[in-house]
């Protein structure tokens, strides 16, 4: 395949959806009688145009009816006027094409994200507003590896009313970095999920999500088959934060305000520097748990339990370092009969109490004051109190998230 020259650029200000094609000339070269003829080679030479300041590594839009309309070029012939890219098209004639400028909406180029290939990068300059069913067109494979979405912190807005709808679904091997997702609805099924239980790993990187942010609500911010890394991702005002199955790992993340469980695992899960906040049922939940590792986390003012983890199966939970603190049920709740250690982890005012079930609580601390310097309004850190943060400074290991 050729190399990509840059990634795929949107404006929903400046760009255009039949007049650009998102990589290539700044000011695109555009014509509207295209022979296509089920080759890689697309002749243009009816519109007459310049082909001079297209390279190799841009990207090719044509407004075909249906299949692919994004293919990177592979060739130019300025003297026959023909583009040859590194995919077969459709067989269509007089078709509207370009090459360069920026594309407008991701509503108005949902076949890039099952044209895309492994390199290709997608990224938005503004705000976008999505009202069709994106994750229909995702589309997974190994063609599709190591493909990047870039948000650049702007507000992706979901305005499509059906449950099993979502802004992202993320085939194998996808990267989605420095987002806002929201929802203007009422309520709805989820922000970000997986495409398919593909075993390629995926990555979302400083991702935030909050129904609230755009007025709405949401079942799950995100819901997740199997196989993500997030880091500094935040999931916030939903019924669930994260409902979540296979290998799972969270680093640096935050669990806030949802109406049931701040994050759900079922299976091979690790959460690193996490805080499960003001969640109406339990901070952390797991289901079967196999090899759920949970370090360093901070458990507070859940509804129900701080971490509540029914058992293993053919694994084992490990809890090193957290603090669970002003939770209504336990800090601590492993209820079936699989043993599971708890060691040197922190417990503060929970209503049910430290600790219950089977475990093994190793150098566990049992506060007597307050620990966190403000926890009601997020912050975290470790208070001067004798018998509260002090203590904890005074570990020889680092406490919480």
């Amino acid at each position: 395949m050729t190399a990509i020259n840059g990634p795929i650029l949107f404006n929903a200000t400046t760009g255009s959806d039949t007049a650009a094609s998102g990589l290539g000339p700044s000011v695109a070269v555009i014509g509207s009688s295209a022979e296509l003829d089920g080759t890689s080679t697309v002749d243009v030479s009816f519109d007459g145009v310049s082909l001079s300041s297209i390279s190799s590594g841009d990207l090719l839009y044509c407004s075909t009816s249906s299949g692919r309309q994004f293919s990177i070029i592979a060739s130019v012939d300025t003297v026959n006027e023909t583009i040859t890219t590194d995919d077969a098209w459709p067989t269509e004639s007089g078709v509207s094409w370009a090459v360069g400028g920026k594309r407008a909406t991701f509503d108005g180029s949902v076949q890039i994200f099952s044209d895309w290939y492994g390199g290709w990068i997608v990224e938005t300059e503004t705000d976008q507003t999505v009202a069709i069913d994106l994750r229909a067109n995702f589309v997974g494979g190994t063609a599709n590896n190591n493909v990047e979405i870039r948000c650049n912190n702007k507000t992706i807005t979901q305005t499509l009313n059906s449950f099993w709808t979502a802004i992202f679904a993320l085939p194998q091997h996808c990267t989605v970095k420095d987002a806002v997702l929201t929802t203007s609805l009422a309520s709805g099924g989820m922000l970000l999920g997986t495409l398919g239980n593909g075993s390629g790993g995926r990555l979302v990187e400083n991702v935030h999500i909050d129904a609230t942010l755009g007025g709405g609500g949401l079942t799950y911010c995100a819901y997740m088959g199997r196989d993500a890394l997030f880091r500094n991702c935040s999931f916030k005002n939903g019924s669930y934060g994260v409902y979540a199955v296979w290998f799972q790992e969270f680093n640096n993340c935050l669990f806030d305000s949802n109406t049931n469980n701040g994050a759900f695992v079922s299976h091979h899960g690790g959460f690193t520097n996490c805080i499960f906040s003001n969640n109406g049922s339990h901070g952390l939940l797991t289901g079967s748990s196999r090899y759920q590792f949970v370090f360093s986390c901070i458990a507070y003012n859940n509804g129900g339990d701080g971490f509540n983890v029914p058992g293993t199966i053919d694994g084992l939970a490990q809890f090193i370092n957290n603090i669970a603190s002003e939770n209504t049920g336990y800090g601590y709740n492993f209820p079936t009969a699989q043993s599971n250690p708890v060691i040197e982890c922190v417990d503060y005012n929970n209503t049910s109490g430290r600790i219950t079930g089977n475990y093994m609580d190793m150098d566990g601390i049992t506060l007597t004051e307050d620990l966190f310097i403000d926890a009601a309004n997020g912050d975290f850190n470790l208070n001067a109190l004798v018998d509260g943060g002090q203590t904890l400074r005074s570990t020889n290991f680092t406490m919480g998230g």
